[in-house]
């Protein structure tokens, strides 16, 4: 908390035409909604509980049902953990790494159910490892925070309009990739899975672009400023009072004369 940007007591939050041109005149509010959007497809294969299904196609107990996939939730809080500090100990600037990291992990999973969908060490290993995925929302809805601190209606609208649209998808797409009926092999949710990870890398790309240049625009502004304050004071510095050597002539010729 203590490296949030102090708030004014005269800075207040408002509503009006202006924060919509603020918002939708930016290139932050269409990249993290698509982002979040795509990327939010990533869990699939855990919050679908493709692995119960398996598992209880494969004729596993319901005891076994129960607790086998407890491991992706454990992958899950390492991996969440892990990024996060890895993140924050490099000063909030690498949170395209992690959307590397999770696009690997989850193609590595992806090929593994491709190839040997009914062998149980592949499936094991494949369900557990998706876990990873899991730190997508807690790094790419930080991520936004970062770019949009500098104006807080902006950040507001974008961090929900990003829940919002995830829904939105989500709500259509476990229903076409991921029905029950597709147990245990799931062949369009897999290439799915590939299509959500190349264009969340793709995404994730562009955005880091896009908020590089940002960085050099507005660090180029400041050195015009400081530029500017400099000069205005070396020249207040050499401009001394004004002399009227006329009036001094005279003054002269006066003392001379008495």
């Amino acid at each position: 908390m203590d490296r949030l940007p102090k708030r004014t007591k005269d800075k207040s939050t408002k509503f009006n035409l202006g924060v919509l041109k603020r918002v939708f005149g930016n290139w932050h509010w269409y990249l993290f909604v698509m982002l979040w959007s795509v990327a939010g497809e990533n869990i699939s294969y855990c919050v679908n509980t493709l692995f119960a299904l398996w598992l209880k196609h494969a004729g596993y107990s319901v005891a076994q049902r129960n607790n086998y996939p407890l491991g992706i939730y454990a992958v899950g809080i390492i991996s969440t953990f892990g990024t996060s500090l890895y993140v924050d100990l490099t000063g909030a600037k690498y949170h395209w790494h992690v959307a590397i990291w999770i696009c690997l992990t989850l193609t590595i999973s992806t090929i593994l159910l491709l190839v040997k969908p009914l062998d149980p060490v592949p499936v094991f290993i494949a369900h557990i490892l998706a876990g990873t995925s899991y730190s997508g929302q807690a790094i790419y809805f930080a991520w936004c925070n970062v770019v949009c601190s500098n104006d807080l209606e902006e950040r507001a609208i974008t961090l929900a309009s990003m829940n919002m649209f995830s829904s939105v998808v989500n709500s259509w797409w476990s229903i076409v990739f991921y029905k029950a009926t597709d147990v245990p092999k799931w062949r369009k949710g897999c290439f799915a899975m590939f299509g959500t990870c190349f264009a969340t890398l793709f995404i994730a790309g562009t955005l880091r672009f896009l908020q590089l240049r940002d960085q050099k625009v507005a660090a180029g502004h400041v050195e015009d400023d400081e530029s500017l304050s400099t000069v205005d004071q070396e020249q207040g510095d050499t401009v001394g009072p004004v002399v009227d050597d006329e009036n001094v002539s005279m003054n002269n010729e006066k003392n001379k004369v008495v």
